[in-house]
């Protein structure tokens, strides 16, 4: 199986387990922390690498290794890995997640204007928009001449366009649509 794939399914497994406890910036924390333990430590991690060693040994230096300040979730999480034989793809699933969950619960959005917006402009369309879908947005601006006005939006699977273009065409739809009736 891939390995891209597998990071992916345990990752999501993982921030889902993690959402309903200690939460996903607590997980995202943790999975950052032991994978820099783990760089910083080469031998501990060749330690939980190796094939010859006992699963109930691997678990008790866990126990002693992280025990404060991690959640209970990246422990059982730890334990599971090394039970289905899968600790090698720690360091992928910890890359997948801080990239994935970086954010938190931020979601991505874009923001297209015609012109540059001052960052006040910015900070008050982006506070109206997380108000309206209650989420934390990460904006990335574009500028875009051809809306020729307003902005045009996309979170997630959602398109707000308010651009000057977009009303100008449905304009003219509905001009186009309209019977017109000479000599009544």
């Amino acid at each position: 199986m891939d390995r891209d794939i597998l990071a992916k399914r345990y990752g999501d497994a993982f921030m889902a387990f993690v959402k309903e406890g200690c939460g996903l910036e607590k997980g995202v924390a943790d999975l950052r922390n032991i994978r820099r333990m783990l760089l910083d430590n080469p031998e501990l991690d060749g330690f939980l690498l190796t094939p010859g060693i006992d699963q109930r040994e691997k678990f008790q230096v866990l126990d002693n290794v992280i025990r404060d300040g991690f959640s209970k979730e990246i422990i059982y999480f730890l334990r599971l890995l090394i039970d289905k034989g899968r600790f090698d793809k720690f360091s992928d699933i910890a890359e997948y997640v801080r990239v994935t969950y970086s954010h938190g619960v931020e979601v991505d959005a874009l923001l297209k204007v015609s012109y540059p917006l001052d960052t006040d402009m910015i900070r008050i369309v982006k506070e109206l928009i997380e108000r309206k879908f209650n989420k934390k947005l990460h904006l990335y601006i574009e500028l875009d001449s051809d809306l020729l006005g307003g902005i045009y939006a996309k979170i997630e699977n959602i398109l707000i366009d308010g651009s000057v273009k977009k009303r100008l065409e449905d304009m003219r739809a509905k001009l186009l649509a309209a019977k017109v009736v000479y000599g009544a």
